[in-house]
Parts: structure tokens; sequence; C-alpha cells
């Protein structure tokens, strides 16, 4: 009732810059037919397909985003709020489950510990009897089959998976995350695979329990320096999760921001008095609170500029 637009056909959508965003879409474009017209990239960069303006990036869900602007749907998971108080009227129109659950900076530990492609699959359903193999691939996104591990965040995940967000592919191989074989299959059969798709292995800020495995994140600063890998990847995980795969649009126009690193929220409140007056004074287009102190956001996206150099 309060997204209407989750439920739509034929959607257009901005996507974000991480394989748990091309997965998302990938499953959003095969079960729901949306259609990309655009990446938000490493930030405070916006690329755009050729032809596509204003008025359709505003109308266009952004997956796997957090925008802060009120006319722009998004589905994304970042902490948004740092305490009960604030409005953040410019994500009236956010699906985020840390803001559906009053998770905020305060109660940082609480973090949704999943990915976006967790959350459009409890929306909408998944494909029924799921193979070892899409299992291994819907644990992928965010590094969540390492969260889910025995170290301080295995029983956030339980929490959320359990009682907010329970999928069959997941709460049914919770207990196998924890296992040196499934490690072994994630090194031996997923990585590999991934690898070939032209992406290098990340980092994260855990590594796995018992062979000290990274995450595999596939991020990106530019969609058109990866384009034949990000297609790669979108094939990959059509075949493996039996998808209709989607195409990267052809060519893509960049338009940028300004991203800001770090800003304390002692210096916020001290210079503005709260979140919501910042937002407002700075026009920041989209943010995200990473730990309990700071605030990184972006500026100066002028969607008016699309399809010109800024």
């Amino acid at each position: 009732e309060r997204f209407p637009w989750a439920d739509t056909t034929g959607q257009s959508m901005v996507i974000g810059a991480d394989i748990d965003a091309i997965l998302s879409a990938g499953y959003l474009a095969d079960h729901l037919g949306w259609n990309p017209i655009g990446f938000y990239a490493g930030f405070d960069r916006l690329f755009t397909a050729d032809g596509v303006t204003r008025d359709e990036l505003v109308d266009a869900v952004w997956v796997d985003l957090d925008i802060s602007h009120p006319e722009i749907a998004s589905i994304g998971h970042h902490i948004l709020a740092f305490d009960e108080g604030d409005a953040i009227e410019p994500h009236a129109n956010s699906l985020n489950p840390n803001l559906l659950r009053g998770v905020t900076h305060e109660s940082f530990s609480r973090k949704y510990p999943l990915g976006t492609l967790h959350l459009v699959t409890w929306l909408h359903g998944e494909s029924p009897s799921p193979t070892a193999t899409q299992k291994l691939l819907y644990w992928l996104p965010d590094s969540s089959w390492i969260n889910a591990q025995s170290h301080r965040f295995r029983d956030n995940v339980r929490d959320w998976l359990f009682e907010w967000v329970p999928i069959e592919s997941l709460t049914s191989s919770f207990e196998w995350t924890d296992t040196a074989y499934f490690e072994e299959r994630v090194a031996d059969e997923l990585y590999p695979r991934i690898e070939r798709t032209g992406f290098e292995r990340g980092h994260g800020q855990v590594t796995s329990r018992h062979r000290g495995l990274d995450g595999y994140q596939c991020t990106f600063d530019d969609p058109t320096v990866v384009q034949e890998d990000l297609q790669s990847l979108v094939d990959l995980a059509a075949a493996v999760m039996e998808w209709d795969p989607f195409d990267i649009p052809d060519t893509l126009t960049e338009t940028r921001g300004t991203r800001h690193w770090s800003y304390s929220y002692s210096t916020l409140r001290r210079e503005y008095g709260d979140l919501d007056t910042f937002l407002d004074a700075e026009d920041v287009f989209s943010y995200a609170i990473p730990n309990r102190n700071t605030i990184n956001y972006t500026t100066g996206i002028d969607l008016s500029a699309v399809g010109r150099e800024r």
C-alpha cells in the first residue's frame, strides 16, 4: 500500500554499482519486466542511456540505492536516520528495511545485514525448489553468507532472516553457511565463474571463518569501462538463476556530482541543528550513515543536466 510502484510491471530502473544491484536488477527484469536506463556509481556519478530525460529518471525506480529526493522511488538498505526524531522527508518514497523497522544509527548493531536482492525476493517470491548453486549465489550479495557465520553478525542475520524476511533459499541453508564445505563450494564453484566475467575479488570488513575468503562484490565506478564484464555478469546470474537476462545500455552519458566523506554528526548538529535541516540546506542527493558518528553524502547531481557532461 505504501509503495505501489514496487509491484508495477514494466518500470524503468537506475541500478547501483555492485553485484547486489546487478542481481536485484536481474530479478526485477525477469519477474516484473523492469528495464535499465542508467547506473548510479561511485556514489557521485550518474550514467544514463541515450535519450533519457529528467522526467524518466524521476519516474524510474533506483535499485540498490537510497536516493534523498522527494520525487524518486528507491530500494536500498543503508542506515539513513541518526535517531527516531529524524523525519527525512526526502526518503518518503524509499523502500528501506531499516526505515521500516525503525533501525537508526543509535541501534546500529541491528542494521539490515542482507542484500537488496533478498528484500525484493521476499516481496515477490523466489523460484520453487532452488538448486544448491542458486542458494550459493543468493547468499553472495553484500557478503551475506560471511555475515551469517559464527561471529558478531550471526545473531542479527538470524533475526532478520527468520523474523522479518524469510526466504526459503536462505533459511534452509543458514546453518550450511557456517561450514567448511559451504566455503569450498563458494571458492571452487562460484568464485571462478564470476572471475571469468572479468571482475576481480574485493575486500570486505570480515573474512570467512574457515578459509579466510573475502566477499566478491564486483563493485565499479564507471560502467562504460566494464560494460562487457557487466553484461557477462548479468548473463551469468541469469544462467544460474534461470532468468531472462537484460541488456546493458549500449551508450551511457555521465553526469557528475560531489561526494563528501566522513562528515561528523557532532559538526552537523552544531552547524545545522538536525539531519533534516542539513539535508535541505545542502541539497543532498544521496547519503549513508556508515558508522555511529559520520555521514557520507553527495551533492550536485543535477538531473536537468542529464545528456551533457558536467
